[in-house]
């Protein structure tokens, strides 16, 4: 069931968006590749996840310890985001007849 909610979230949020920058770079007239735009999506999700982390670093040092819990929760959620979804592909996948 997890699988199929991340083939949803891919379906409806990030196909739509590869598909849109890939209309635009087409209407300019320097067509992209989609799997170019993907990586480059997942770039930028690791850049936020890394932005975040440090965001947390800095406010436990600065001392404010109930920000630095809640982000780091965060942290924790979008960085195992990713691999839930790997993983559960992967049971769709074995499972399926």
């Amino acid at each position: 069931m997890i699988g199929f909610m991340c083939a949803i979230a891919i379906a409806f949020f990030l196909a739509p968006l590869t598909f849109a920058i890939a209309a635009i770079g087409d209407a300019v007239g320097r067509p992209i590749a989609l799997t170019s735009i993907v990586v480059a999506l997942i770039a930028l999700y690791g850049m936020a996840v890394l932005f975040a982390a440090q965001r947390a670093w800095s406010l436990q040092r600065s001392g404010d310890l109930a920000a630095a819990r809640l982000v780091t929760a965060k942290v924790a959620l979008f960085a195992a985001l990713p691999l839930v979804a790997w993983l559960s592909s992967q049971a769709l996948k074995q499972a399926w007849p």
